[in-house]
Formats: structure tokens, sequence, C-alpha cells
């Protein structure tokens, strides 16, 4: 089975949800509960890094996925 790198992509899945997805989290969260669960290890630099950019990054993001 691929335990350490099931975990090593959840933990990466987790991390972008706390760091750049916000609100929109809870989506990815329905989609896969267990996510819920993983521990993203310590993430202050890059929400540090993302404070400015958070909102606008994603948002074009999203909106560029929905066209």
């Amino acid at each position: 089975m691929c335990i350490i790198p099931c975990i090593y992509l959840l933990q990466n899945y987790k991390r972008v949800a706390v760091v750049w997805m916000g609100e929109y989290a809870e989506a990815l969260y329905k989609k896969n509960p267990r996510l819920r669960d993983v521990d993203p290890g310590d993430v202050s630099k890059e929400i540090a890094v993302s404070l400015g950019k958070k909102k606008k990054c994603y948002i074009r993001f999203q909106s560029s996925m929905l066209r």
C-alpha cells in the first residue's frame, strides 16, 4: 500500500486548503472529509506570504477554471 505517499499528498492538499482556499476549503472537505483530520504542519510562513494575495489569486484562479 502507499501509506507514506498518500499521507504526503493529503498533507499537501490540506496545506493548500488552509493557506489559499479560505472559505472555499469547505467544498474540498465535503468532497474528501478525512482531510479535516490531517495535520498540515506549520503553515505560518505560507499564511504570512499569502495574506495580501490570497483573495485576488484564488478568485482569479477560480474564475479561470469556470470559463
